[in-house]
């Protein structure tokens, strides 16, 4: 029976009917490949294990003229080409101004003391208040 007879009985039942078919349908679609998985394995297995015989190859190889490959690493010739030496950066000089130096570090301590100097203004203090004259 084809899956459209299937379907079209099922579409003739009764809503328990259906319901009943339906789960029968259900297990019927899981089981299906189960079962037909299993017997695939099984005329896949050999059949042959009474035999005594087992398969072989043999092969067998030409010989060629090649040399077989060295039994240690090659060793690198040196070469006595001189490696010139990295620059050094040119030393920071300086900074003059109150702004970029502000928040960083010094980058000396003639720096630090011009910052102090020329950057750093003292509080203006109230003045005093002299006592009234009685």
């Amino acid at each position: 029976m084809s899956i459209v007879g299937i379907l079209f009985r099922l579409a003739r039942f009764s809503a328990d009917a259906k319901a009943m078919a339906s789960g029968k349908l259900s297990r019927l679609l899981v089981i299906a490949p189960l079962v037909l998985f299993a017997l695939a394995l099984g005329a896949c297995e050999d059949t042959t294990e009474d035999a005594d015989v087992e398969p072989t190859v043999t092969v067998e190889l030409e010989p060629t003229d090649t040399p077989p490959p060295p039994t240690e690493a090659p060793t690198l010739e040196s070469t006595d080409t001189p490696v010139p030496p990295t620059a050094t950066p040119p030393p920071l000089t300086n900074r003059r101004n109150c702004g970029t130096i502000r928040g960083t570090e010094y980058l000396s301590p003639q720096e630090r003391q011009w910052f102090l100097d020329n950057c750093i203004t003292p509080e203006p203090q109230p003045p005093l208040q002299q006592p009234p004259a009685q």
